[in-house]
């Protein structure tokens, strides 16, 4: 199945976030100019529930240099679908060591929703220092996750890990097409 992508952040703010941006020549300039985009199905689109998700969280939930769950989410996820696209923004003073290690994670604080049966596997982590898209003040984590539910619903996720002087902006997830 052919997909779209869903701007989640453009660096320069020249494109509006929640935009969706075709497969095509538009995804590939996007990304040049350091774009976060996460795949949605094209039908997706004109539904009520948003095949995406974003959560900002002010001036940022902070890090610690010990692992724990940081940040919160949730997504409409449906059966038949196995893997969730992430991204979250951490921010950092000018001319800090990028330095830390994150994954997306069910999150099991945040009732009555469902923790999301994912992030069990280490192996999907971020580590920073190798993150691909990073500036004087920020790096961006992002990967794709397993997660296969049986049952339709809204379930919770979280960023869980350590990082180095940095507060997490924001967190944003999509179920694949």
């Amino acid at each position: 199945m052919a997909h779209n992508y869903v701007l989640a952040w453009d660096p320069d703010g020249k494109l509006p976030e929640g935009k969706i941006v075709p497969n095509d020549e538009r995804y590939y300039e996007a990304l040049r100019r350091g774009c976060v985009l996460l795949p949605v199905a094209p039908e997706e689109t004109k539904v009520s529930l948003s095949p995406w998700a974003k959560f900002s969280f002010g001036d940022g939930e902070p890090t610690d240099e010990v692992a724990r769950y940081v940040g919160r989410g949730a997504l409409y996820l449906e059966p038949g679908r196995g893997h969730v696209a992430w991204a979250g923004l951490l921010r950092h003073p000018v001319g800090a060591e990028r330095k830390g290690l994150v994954r997306l994670i069910g999150s099991p604080h945040q009732a009555p929703l469902t923790q999301a049966p994912a992030g069990s596997d280490p192996s999907g982590g971020v580590e920073l220092a190798r993150a691909e898209l990073f500036g004087d003040t920020y790096v961006v984590a992002a990967g794709q996750i397993v997660c296969q539910v049986v049952s339709p619903g809204v379930y919770a996720f979280a960023l869980y890990g350590w990082a180095r002087a940095c507060r997490l902006a924001w967190l944003a997830l999509s179920q694949l097409p």
